[in-house]
């Protein structure tokens, strides 16, 4: 998606791609506090970094 001083950030497809899961899945687990926060890139759109989503998965692994 694009780099910025935080890392790179994915977005909701890409997200989606890495780790199997739904759109409305992924927001779910956010609201539950389960699941990386997005970062608002504007009103209508969020992205997450890449590093969060992976040590999310390696958490995964380890549970």
């Amino acid at each position: 998606m694009n780099n910025s001083p935080s890392g790179t950030l994915l977005n909701k497809s890409q997200v989606a791609a890495k780790t199997g899961l739904s759109a409305s899945t992924i927001y779910r687990l956010c609201q539950a506090g389960k699941f990386p926060k997005p970062v608002r890139l504007s009103e209508r759109r969020v992205a997450w970094k890449k590093k969060d989503v992976e040590k999310w998965l390696e958490n995964l692994h380890y549970a």
